[in-house]
């Protein structure tokens, strides 16, 4: 189930990701998210700044957009690991140096109803404005999902 902790000042915009971020579950099973976009960038790449949100759109290595996802089973995987997703609010300084992000967008719309940013090794990240930790399952559900679509394109193209 998603917790989420709202000890820090600020708790508005928190409030406001929480409950887009805990409808997200039922949406995807709803088959309202008609497109979800997933950039990256390899965490072993080396920068001298921080790769914040604003530079990942714009320099990420891979993009991977996935259309009438209402449609696509990962949907429902992604449900579950946004249900046992586990996030706090946290309020550093420092901006985390992200490398994934997932930009939901209901069917038919331009902009996305949700973005969230995860470092690269998920266990920080943003949504809006807000910093929070995550534990794995959403991670994991990247890892999987995105890496695996990957690897199968490449072995189906070799199949050929």
């Amino acid at each position: 189930m998603l917790t989420h902790r709202l000890a820090l000042a600020g708790g508005a915009h928190r409030s406001f990701h929480h409950a887009n971020l805990r409808s997200l579950p039922d949406k995807l099973r709803r088959q309202q998210i008609g497109r979800l976009e997933i950039l990256w960038m390899d965490p072993q790449a080396g920068s001298r700044n921080a790769i914040t949100p604003a530079v990942l759109e714009r320099l990420f290595f891979r993009k991977l957009v996935l259309q009438q996802f209402e449609r696509d089973p990962r949907a429902l995987t992604l449900a579950d690991a946004l249900a046992a997703t586990e996030l706090s609010a946290f309020d550093l300084a420092a901006e985390d140096d992200v490398r994934w992000a997932l930009k939901f967008y209901p069917r038919g719309a331009a902009r996305p109803i949700l973005s969230i940013y995860l470092a690269g090794d998920g266990r920080t990240g943003s949504i809006g404005h807000v910093r929070y930790s995550f534990n794995r399952p959403l991670l994991d559900w990247l890892e999987q999902s995105a890496q695996g679509g990957q690897r199968r394109r490449a072995s189906q193209k070799n199949a050929k």
